[in-house]
């Protein structure tokens, strides 16, 4: 994750805008975690563009969400829980995403901090079998 995350989000706004893409959500942005390899995502719409900025997400790409109520240090027992929910039904967790609902200045009007959480996942025959057995 960038050390300056602002001026990121800046430099990315204006990337694209230079390159004339429509985003879904104006400003909407969703931060994919990770020790080394996190990253910032807006989601646009379809596009052929030939730039390198230009990155396309999994085709199978399944997420389960919950919106939590809280500041970052809390996040870890709502990322648990859905991370125990997604193997109770078999299903394998992959990347983690975070996207901020609520911005610092009016957050204790709108009741809170609010962050929505998305866990990608994936099937899994391993983890469907295993299931399986203990029942």
């Amino acid at each position: 994750m960038p050390i300056n995350y602002a001026g990121h989000m800046m430099r990315q706004a204006a990337s694209v805008n230079a390159l004339e893409l429509k985003e879904h959500w104006p400003g909407f942005t969703l931060t994919r975690t990770g020790m080394l390899g996190g990253e910032i995502l807006r989601l646009i719409e379809k596009t052929d563009s030939p730039s390198r900025l230009i990155k396309y997400l999994p085709i199978n790409f399944n997420v389960r969400c919950v919106i939590h109520q809280g500041k970052m240090n809390t996040l870890r027992n709502s990322a648990r829980a859905v991370q125990q929910a997604l193997f109770d039904d078999g299903k394998l967790p992959k990347e983690m995403y975070l996207c901020h609902l609520t911005c610092p200045r009016c957050a204790e009007e709108r009741g809170g901090d609010k962050i929505l959480l998305l866990r990608r996942w994936q099937i899994s025959d391993t983890l469907t079998r295993r299931l399986d057995q203990r029942k």
